[in-house]
């Protein structure tokens, strides 16, 4: 695999405690186009990398930007904020038991609808080659 797609593995295995709660919370390793999800969702969007210094220790350490979207499972009525907060309270969690940092959680909509998402700025350090 190439560091890129190591990197997103990594963050993905720390997500996959999300699968456990009550309700589960679907990964998607990639970002793509879905309806509206019926349960809860996070998605992993790759943005860039770059080193981690320039140090001697650093050079063989990239740091991998990736957005991870969250978005809350569709209810009936109008999309609710309190659960795209709730879902990205137990994204942050998990997050922040890993060796990965968030930097900014930002709200949005999903694609191009009124449903509520957040999108939060994940960088995951990677050691690359021996």
């Amino acid at each position: 695999m190439s560091p890129t797609a190591d990197a997103r593995a990594l963050l993905v295995e720390w997500l996959a405690p999300l699968e456990a709660l009550d309700p589960p919370v679907r990964v998607i390793a990639h970002a793509r186009k879905i309806d509206p999800p019926s349960v809860p969702t996070v998605l992993v969007r790759y943005d860039r990398q770059r080193p981690a210094g320039s140090a001697a220790g650093a050079r063989r350490v990239r740091l991998f930007t990736f957005a991870v979207l969250c978005v809350p499972a569709k209810r009936e009525g109008p999309p609710g904020e309190d659960e795209s907060l709730e879902l990205l309270d137990d994204v942050l969690a998990v997050l922040e038991t890993t060796q990965a940092t968030w930097e900014e959680a930002e709200q949005g909509t999903y694609e191009d609808t009124n449903h509520p998402a957040q999108a939060v700025t994940v960088t995951v350090p990677l050691k690359i080659g021996a």
